[in-house]
């Protein structure tokens, strides 16, 4: 990451700020978004890591900082085929 600072190219850094129950990653996991969505480590992988990346990738475009609250209880789950386990 900070090889991106020094040379001045743009990124998202998104981090897991809270999680509960089951997840594939916990709070404090962080990725690194390039600007053509590229990434560096994951967040936990499907749906929710594309949509994530794709809101970064706009955000880098459009100079946005964001905040994404992703939900995934059982009801959830099942609708977006994200069911682990």
């Amino acid at each position: 990451m900070l090889q991106r600072v020094k040379i001045k190219k743009n990124f998202v850094l998104a981090s897991i700020v809270s999680s509960t129950g089951s997840t594939s990653r916990s709070k404090g996991t962080q990725m690194i978004i390039r600007e053509y969505g590229s990434v560096f480590s994951t967040v936990g992988g499907g749906k929710m890591e594309a949509s994530c990346i794709e809101k970064s990738v706009s955000s880098i475009k459009n100079k946005e900082s964001f905040i994404y609250e992703f939900n995934l209880d059982n009801k959830d789950a099942n609708r977006s085929e994200m069911v682990c386990g």
